[in-house]
């Protein structure tokens, strides 16, 4: 009788865990409802960056005008767009763009976002000299 107690806590974490999960995976997933698709704003986020790397045209991320959920937290509509640039510079191997991003911290508990998308070229294209370029040389992925 004295362990009922602990092993209604553990249930209880147990469960939230379990529908914390299921909550998290069907956000961000495309949603149907009534047989009807319904994209979660992270796939129509994709798509704005994907319709920009067509075009060569990053100023296409300007036509975000929504925000998305990531996970602990949600985005506005403006972080959406300012990340969405350097995420086209990446996905087009855009160096030269890249290096153009704005160089300040802009979001707190984020990096800037030249060096956010420095560091995913770096990575991408396994080029260590751009890690030249940030602001500080630990974000390099590269050692």
């Amino acid at each position: 009788m004295k362990y009922k107690k602990p092993l209604v806590v553990i249930s209880v974490v147990v469960t939230a865990l379990i529908i914390g999960v299921y909550f998290y995976t069907t956000n961000q997933e495309t949603l149907v409802i009534d047989d009807t698709v319904h994209e979660t704003n992270y796939d129509r986020y994709n798509k704005v960056v994907d319709k920009a790397v067509e075009a060569n045209n990053p100023d296409i991320c300007n036509e975000i005008d929504f925000g998305q959920w990531l996970g602990d937290y949600t985005s506005s509509a403006e972080k959406s767009r300012y990340f969405c640039k350097a995420d086209y510079a990446v996905k087009a191997s855009d160096v030269d763009y890249c290096k153009t991003l704005d160089s300040e911290v802009e979001y707190t508990g984020s990096i800037a976002q030249r060096d956010k998308c420095l560091r995913d070229l770096a990575k991408k294209l396994n080029d260590k000299s751009l890690c030249e370029f940030l602001s500080d040389k630990i974000y390099c992925p590269i050692k």
